[in-house]
């Protein structure tokens, strides 16, 4: 178990004091097998080391006890994660660590906390809701992490490492059904080609009920439905005798129905005279849908999203060094149609609808060497770059009750993020147990948004009734963000440590900005 403590500064400047020792509950550390006891391996400084000896801030769930929670989805992990809260939202996955978050959740931000795929940045909070199957561990970090992991990692890093293919047969199928209309499947296969070739293929399908009711006397279905599927083929090839590529092909769909909420009226009484009251009711009746909007009719809600991601990892073991690339493109499409519930007044409740379209893809590279071997001196360097392209319109229907024209429309084409990066972190042996760590990343990013606020009488824009307004901004940030550490074996299974590390977030702009603002 690693117990820590520590403390975010708003200049983002973090601290931590963490010992490690072998009795571990919720967030292991280690896995016990027959009469030993077997180490996990970690990635947590973008090189393999045991987690008793990586001094990091950090919590990692196995594929064993992921499997023994039932934890299908990053929301369900939040209850093994100390300091750490992740919510599957309608607009996104929300993750919060030691109290830092971000609620800005659009092409225009930048989150507090990185999520990846095994070690590739997810631009998209809506593409984190994924489902989680053949997955080797989840590696949860404290931050900031703004040396090794980049920018936009201040809070931390949450990384969901998949299983890569091996050099045996394996086979699983499960099937899982539940109260609600839940039902589940997964499969995968490993099969060894040759000594050269290995392949991996994992596949989920995942199906549940809507939680809410209907109670409105129309025909829509409600609640926050499950409805995804996903597959991914990964390919091992050994090149040469010390060179590996690992290349990992996935593809999903999730067509679940993003209308979740409920009015506060089911909860309160007397919310018109601006003195709610507690009101009690049954769980049956706080999660039946009753509200008709007094200004609209509510249509079906709906949520479309398609995702695909290509990552190729390359390891060559020089002898004193490995050098290793990670490259990936990823591509995410989403559709969802979202009925608002939005209170304006105590004695008012309008109804507002949301449509939205948006294409995004992401590349990013990263290019690194690491020494080898457990020398006086261990060291790791690189480059990285990154490029996001997004094309999203969104309009919201029904705002004529407070001023608003029929559709208020936002429409951005594009919207570009690109960032690179140079880092470098050392670590040196100033005595038998004891070692000095320090490491900088100088990091330079670039983005921009072309786009309009459109005031319409009808989704299409019409140059003759309609008017529009610019809605662009473009902005370039830097930062050097460093750590340093001192760590020490107090005991063969003991690991004392300090470090103090800055982070980096990303900048962005608001709506309504002027080229150049």
């Amino acid at each position: 178990m690693k117990n820590q403590q520590g403390r975010l500064t708003p200049n983002l400047l973090a601290m931590s004091i963490a010992a490690i020792a072998w009795s571990a509950p919720a967030c292991a550390q280690v896995e016990t097998q027959g009469d030993g006891i077997q180490e996990v391996i970690v990635t947590a400084q973008r090189t393999a080391a045991p987690a008793s000896k990586t001094p990091v801030a950090m919590s990692v769930l196995t594929a064993r006890q992921l499997d023994a929670i039932g934890a299908d989805t990053p929301g369900a992990l939040a209850a093994r994660l100390p300091n750490t809260y992740l919510e599957n939202s309608y607009d996104g996955l929300r993750i919060t660590i030691r109290g830092v978050s971000n609620a800005d959740v659009t092409e225009k931000g930048d989150p507090s906390a990185a999520f990846m795929a095994d070690g590739v940045y997810v631009a998209r909070p809506q593409s984190q809701n994924t489902a989680l199957y053949d997955v080797e561990r989840v590696e949860v970090l404290r931050g900031p992490q703004g040396t090794l992991y980049g920018r936009n990692t201040t809070a931390g890093v949450v990384n969901v490492i998949t299983k890569a293919p091996v050099g045996r047969f394996e086979g699983d199928v499960n099937a899982a059904f539940g109260n609600r209309g839940e039902r589940k499947v997964g499969a995968m296969v490993n099969v060894p080609v040759n000594d050269v070739l290995a392949l991996r293929a994992a596949a989920t399908w995942n199906e549940h009920d809507a939680y809410l009711k209907n109670g409105s006397n129309t025909p829509r279905g409600l609640g926050l439905d499950r409805d995804d599927r996903a597959a991914r083929l990964s390919a091992r090839l050994a090149l040469a005798k010390n060179a590996t590529l690992l290349v990992r092909y996935e593809a999903s769909r999730d067509d679940s129905n993003n209308d979740s909420t409920v009015p506060d009226s089911n909860f309160y009484n007397g919310i018109a005279t601006g003195q709610p009251v507690w009101n009690g009711d049954s769980t049956d009746r706080q999660l039946t849908y009753r509200f008709n909007p007094p200004n609209t009719r509510f249509e079906q809600g709906y949520s479309r999203k398609k995702a695909s991601s290509l990552t190729a990892d390359l390891s060559w073991d020089l002898g004193p060094a490995t050098l290793s690339w990670l490259g990936a493109h990823r591509s995410f499409d989403h559709d969802y149609l979202y009925n608002f519930y939005y209170r304006v007044a105590p004695t008012i409740a309008l109804g507002v609808r949301q449509p939205f379209t948006g294409t995004y893809s992401q590349d990013s590279h990263e290019l690194r060497l690491a020494t080898n071997g457990a020398g006086p001196v261990t060291a790791q360097g690189g480059v990285y770059w990154f490029r996001e392209r997004a094309r999203d319109t969104y309009y919201f229907r029904d705002l004529q009750a407070v001023g608003l024209p029929p559709y208020y429309v936002f429409g951005n084409d594009p919207v570009e993020a690109r960032s690179k990066a140079v880092f470098g972190q050392a670590t040196v042996r100033l005595a038998d147990g004891l070692r000095a760590t320090a490491g900088a990343r100088y990091t330079e990013d670039d983005k921009s948004r072309t786009g309009t606020i459109g005031y319409q009488r009808t989704a299409a824009f019409n140059a003759a009734t309609d008017l529009r307004e610019l809605n662009a901004g473009s902005i370039s940030t830097d930062k050097t963000t460093w750590r340093l550490g001192l760590d020490y074996d107090l005991a063969p299974a003991t690991l004392v440590y300090g470090s103090i590390a800055t982070g980096y977030k990303a900048g962005g702009f608001n709506d309504g900005c002027a080229a150049g603002d």
